[in-house]
């Protein structure tokens, strides 16, 4: 119980460190016009942020360069997103049920079917 309550208290601190210099540098995410945040993930090394909406947009904010760029868009609602434990890879899902896995090493898309 006291692993699981240092890794939570960590993860907090990162995402709270993070927030503060995404609010304090007025960070603006490259989501489509009237796009509403549907979900959003730190990687596991807190040094990307990546943004879900509701229209399918994915953004990632490289917090060590301020460097903003999308990935492939999700055919529905962003509802999931995940990091994998390396950061090698992003999980995503969206409310119609399709999924995606990007490999940020290969910078790529990878194809599931």
């Amino acid at each position: 119980m006291k692993r699981f309550n240092l890794i939570l208290g960590l993860s907090v601190f990162a995402l709270t460190v993070n927030a503060q210099s995404i609010l304090k540098n007025k960070i603006k995410f490259k989501l489509a016009e009237q796009e509403v945040v549907r979900s959003l993930t730190f990687a596991t090394n807190s040094k990307r942020l990546v943004v879900g909406g509701d229209k399918g947009t994915l953004s990632v904010y490289e917090v060590t360069n301020q460097d903003i760029w999308n990935l492939p868009s999700m055919p529905g609602k962003v509802s999931s997103l995940a990091f994998s434990f390396d950061n090698r890879y992003l999980a995503s899902a969206s409310e119609d049920g399709s999924f995606s896995i990007y490999d940020f090493q290969e910078s790529k898309s990878l194809n599931l079917n």
